[in-house]
This record gives structure tokens, C-alpha cells and sequence, in this order.
């Protein structure tokens, strides 16, 4: 452990060509590459990375396919635009020739059409200002303003912005770096000043830092004058989205990067020695080493003043929501089998969340889960304080065994919600998993949620598939369905 704010280690080891597959790489290997090769390269023209020092592990002759580099494109923008970089359709045109094709070019609006609207303000999300958005789009690219309707008219939501819920994404993780920080790779370069650990407990590792310094970079919000934490120069806060006399919920930037963040603070019950403060920032390290599409690592972590202090990136999405109807449920399981494969990748890895419940299960304007909180909720610190105030007590029973028992509760809310043939004998199922498998238990539910959404969606009508909707959606959503 480090003074002040901690770069948790890159999901992956710092090489950033390592791809899982030796032979030619996979949709899902490059989109691997793509998330960690944008923590070093947040700016380069995709292009420019395909054929830099960062190009995915491959045969010496290997170039993408169509289908993956149309992929690719319209995952890169989408990522790129919510990191506040003004990239277009037009720039990826431009860097790959091939992809000016009339079905290429309608994947990338689509893409373009979907994060504008997620990141546009309240105003602009009128009706009035879409169908100014669909016109420009139209005169920029007049020979598909037909095509372009058509997939305005059947796309299968609104783009308007969700509401913005504390959570986290990794595109482009903030990590600046402090020549003595022995946790920092070499591939995170940025140099920042460090801070105090814990200095009202005599737990200073060599920085002195401000404590509780009047913090200037917040706005009209409801966030306190005085910051419990010194924060690092680089971040600028927008607003509180949730305050307390023990939590924080703190929205703001990277001014250098633009990239949407947020810090997390929790009030300590009790002073923390420097080995359990080790301890704690350690697991937060091991689950931002954990790499899987749903589950979203923290970056920075720091113990200061008796606080804990996390930032991980800002995620537009909703919270997880009770269902509604039967014909929800084959999507549902499928969504709950993501959280339950991400929770297995973690428990691979010795990393744990500690916290699995719908409120920390978030889903974005793509359907796609997010699941957030891994190793910073006020039970992962418990174990620390004993039994803590507001009815957070110690947990000795091993890790795997609480995220697993925490899953089958929120599977076990749909069976309350909607019974019916899908969830038969599954409570029973779920307990015989646990017992017999123990902390390969998370995959293995997994497995059975798919089973039974594949039956449940035979014993539906299916419904016709438009070819005019972005087919990239679709390929994406095989990828993030699939264990």
C-alpha cells in the first residue's frame, strides 16, 4: 500500500497485446484488447492502434474481419463519446475504407445515434431536438435517408439519456501515478502529488497532506464545503448525488481526460490499524484486476481522516427494477446468468464483491448488467470492525460463499415476482449447486439460468427480427450473454 490515493492495478497484466486466444483472435478477444489498450491510448485513432505497438496478439498476416471491425468501430465510438472525445461515423470512415458500405455505415449511426442521445442533457432529448439529430444525420449522409428512418422508427427505445445511477464502466480508467507508488505499472504515467494515509491515526507513509482542506472545485450542489478527503488536483467535482453523516456519493471529472467519474466515501465506525488498511485497499486492488464485460472494477482507492475513498467511472443506467411479466423473463435470466459468470471470473481470481443485491446491479440503455460496489460497500469493510453501526455485522463465512448466497436472493426475488414454469425446482437447484461446488458455484448458476431462459424462450412466441436494426446490437448482445 501507497500513500494517499492507490492506482489499482490494470484488470489485465500490463502487456497490452495479451490476448487469451494463440490463433487468430475472437470478437471477444479484441474487444479485450480494445478496453485495455484505451486505458494507454485514450486518444489514438483506432486505426493507429491496429497497427502500433498495442496491436492484439495475432498470426503475422492476421487482419479483422468485416463483421469484427464493424464490431469494433461501433464499440470503440460508443466508448470514446461517453469519454467526452467528439469522435463521429465520419472519422471511422476514414480510417477504414472498407467499412463504406451502405450496412456498415448504418451499424456506426446507429452506434452514434444511441450514445448521443445517452449522453445528451434533458433539454436536447425533447422530441423536437431528436428529430433535428435524425435531420443531421440525414444530410450527413443523404443517399441513406430512408434507411436512416427506417431505423429510427424500429430502433427499440428512445435515445434518451437514463437516469445517471452511481456506478462504474472502464473504458478509460484514471490512474495517475506517483514516482514512489510501487503498485503503479509502468504503462500508467501519470504524475500526481500523493496523499496522506490515515493521517489523524499516525499513519503516514512519508506525504503530509492537507486534512479536510475546503474543497473549491464544487459548483452549486449539496455536497459539504469542507471535503472529509483531500482529493487529487485532476478531479473535478459536479455534484453530490447522495450525502450523509456517514456516505458520500460525489459526481465530477478528470479535467485532463474529460472522462465522467465517481467517488465513493465512506465514514469509518472506528479507526482502522495500518495492516487492516492494507487489507482493505488490497481487495479493492484485486477486484479492479478482474476483467469480464459486466462487472465494473474501482480504480483508485485511499483510507484518509478515518474515510475510504473509491473512484471507478460513471455509468448512465438504471437501477435493477422488479420484473413485470412473464414475457420478461427468458432476457432476465440471461441477464441475471451475466451476473452470475462475473462473479465466477472474480472468485477465480481471489476477488470478491461482498455486496451482490439490486442495488448494485445496474442496466444500461442496451440492456447490458452492470454489476458495481465490488469490494467498497460498508459489509466488505465490516469484517474489519467488527459488528459495525447501522446493522453491518462481521462475516466469517468464506467470501465465495456470501456473493453466492447474495445471487440466489436476487434470482430468488423473480420466483416471489413471477412464478411460473421457469422456476421450477430451481430454489432447490440453486441450494444443491452451492453445496456441491462451492466457490465454482457462480458458473455452474449460471449455466442453469441459461438453460431454463432457452426453455422459457421456446415456450414463447419469438418475435420477428428487423433486419434494419443495428446488427451490431445483436452480435453484441451474443457476446455478452455468453459464459
Amino acid at each position: 500500500m501507497t500513500d494517499g490515493f492507490q492506482p489499482l492495478k490494470p484488470s489485465l497484466p500490463a502487456n497490452a497485446t495479451d490476448v487469451r486466444s494463440h490463433g487468430a483472435p475472437t470478437i471477444d478477444d479484441l474487444i479485450d484488447w480494445l478496453h485495455r489498450t484505451r486505458q494507454i491510448e485514450p486518444d489514438k485513432p483506432l486505426a493507429e492502434l491496429l497497427q502500433s505497438e498495442f496491436k492484439p496478439a495475432a498470426p503475422a498476416n492476421w487482419v479483422p474481419r468485416q463483421v469484427q471491425l464493424i464490431d469494433l468501430a461501433c464499440i470503440d465510438l460508443i466508448q470514446q463519446r461517453r469519454a467526452d472525445r467528439d469522435v463521429v461515423v465520419e472519422d471511422y470512415l476514414l480510417q477504414f475504407p472498407s467499412l463504406d458500405s451502405p450496412a456498415a455505415k448504418l451499424d456506426l449511426i446507429d452506434a452514434e445515434w444511441c450514445v448521443r442521445g445517452e449522453t445528451q442533457s434533458d433539454e436536447s432529448n425533447q422530441p423536437d431536438h431528436n428529430r433535428q439529430d435524425i435531420a443531421r444525420f440525414k444530410h450527413r449522409f443523404a443517399e441513406l435517408a430512408d434507411e436512416i428512418e427506417q431505423l429510427v422508427a424500429f430502433a427499440p427505445s428512445d435515445p434518451t439519456p437514463l437516469s445517471p445511477v452511481g456506478s462504474l464502466r472502464t473504458p478509460t480508467p484514471v490512474t495517475p501515478v506517483h514516482p514512489n507508488q510501487t503498485v503503479a505499472t509502468e504503462l500508467l504515467s501519470r504524475d500526481t502529488s500523493s496523499f496522506d494515509i490515515n493521517a489523524d491515526q499516525g499513519l503516514s507513509r512519508g506525504v503530509q497532506s492537507p486534512v479536510a482542506a475546503p474543497n473549491r472545485k464544487v459548483g452549486e450542489s449539496h455536497w459539504q464545503d469542507t471535503s472529509p478527503i483531500e482529493t487529487p488536483d485532476w478531479f473535478v467535482q459536479d455534484e453530490c448525488v447522495c450525502g450523509g453523516p456517514e456516505r458520500w456519493l460525489i459526481r465530477g471529472r478528470d479535467a485532463d481526460r474529460g472522462t465522467m467519474l465517481l467517488l465513493k466515501i465512506i465514514k469509518l465506525p472506528a479507526p482502522i490499524s495500518s495492516e487492516d488498511a492494507d487489507r482493505v485497499l488490497d481487495e479493492c486492488e484485486r477486484a479492479a484486476k478482474v476483467f469480464h464485460p459486466v462487472w465494473v472494477a474501482p480504480i483508485l482507492a485511499s483510507i484518509q481522516n478515518r474515510h475510504f475513498a473509491v473512484f471507478r467511472p460513471w455509468e448512465f443506467a438504471n437501477p435493477w427494477q422488479p420484473v413485470a411479466e412473464h414475457a420478461q423473463m427468458p432476457s432476465r435470466l440471461r441477464q441475471l446468468a451475466t451476473v452470475a459468470y462475473a462473479l465466477q471470473s472474480a472468485h477465480r481470481t481471489d476477488a470478491y464483491h461482498r455486496s451482490v443485491h439490486s442495488g448494485n446491479v445496474l442496466v444500461d440503455h442496451q440492456d447490458q448488467i452492470r454489476l458495481v460496489d465490488a469490494g467498497s460497500s460498508m459489509r466488505s469493510l465490516a469484517k474489519h470492525f467488527g459488528d459495525a453501526p447501522g446493522g453491518h455485522h462481521q462475516d466469517d463465512q468464506p467470501a465465495w460463499q456470501r456473493d453466492t448466497k447474495d445471487l440466489i436472493k436476487l434470482i430468488l426475488v423473480d420466483v416471489v415476482d413471477c412464478p411460473g414454469q421457469w422456476d421450477r425446482g430451481l430454489h432447490e437447484r440453486l441450494i444443491e449447486i452451492m453445496e456441491n461446488h462451492q466457490a465454482e458455484s457462480c458458473g455452474i448458476i449460471g449455466d442453469e439460468l441459461s438453460r431454463r431462459a432457452d426453455r422459457a424462450t421456446g415456450a414463447l412466441a419469438s418475435p420477428p427480427d428487423n433486419g434494419t436494426a443495428g446488427s451490431w446490437r445483436r452480435r453484441l448482445a451474443r457476446w455478452i450473454n455468453q459464459p
